[in-house]
């Protein structure tokens, strides 16, 4: 599986004076230098921000979760849940922003090799063990929850695209 990405970029305004005076040139242009600047600082705080939020929604109880797991530090948990075990799909994190003459763009990334079952949802051998039955995880779609606030994955949950498949077609599919 791929790494799990996002992009958003938005438009800077356009700032345009319009005269033949020399003083009023060099004045369009501090405006322009000031707005561009003032813009790119607001795009960083705001990459800053979604670094804190895509934390916070890691690390909320808030995923529902079909039945009781063994995590890697031994305990036991239920539903709902945070989605945070190892911590090495957090520590996978990477923001950037990348800047035109008229857009600023934050993307985040995740490069943990399962950071899109995660968050779509996908049936697994639990911890790679194949000589285990299969078994499907829920998506949990922390990205959209840190930046909308809802945490529902009725729209990234492979599992219910599956389950169409198999109650509207009859196939074992994913078994």
């Amino acid at each position: 599986m791929t790494k799990l990405s996002f992009k958003a970029k938005a438009p800077f305004p356009k700032v345009k004076i319009t005269t033949s005076d020399l003083d009023l040139k060099k004045a369009e242009l501090m405006i322009r230098t000031r707005v561009t600047r003032a813009l790119h600082a607001a795009t960083e705080k705001t990459a800053s921000q979604i670094d804190t939020w895509l934390d916070e929604a890691m690390d909320a109880k808030i995923y529902d979760w079909p039945r009781e797991t063994e995590r890697s530090d031994k305990s036991i948990v239920g539903s709902p849940r945070n989605i945070v075990d190892t911590e090495a799909l957090k520590k996978s994190k990477k923001i950037t922003t990348r800047y035109g003459q008229t857009f600023g763009e934050v993307k985040i990334e995740y490069k943990a090799r399962y950071a899109s079952y995660v968050y779509y949802g996908a049936y697994i051998y639990p911890y790679g063990q194949k000589d285990r039955e299969r078994v499907f995880t829920p998506g949990r779609p922390w990205v959209a929850y840190a930046l909308t606030g809802e945490a529902d994955s009725s729209n990234t949950d492979i599992g219910k695209y599956i389950r169409a498949l198999r109650r509207n077609l009859d196939l074992d599919v994913g078994s």
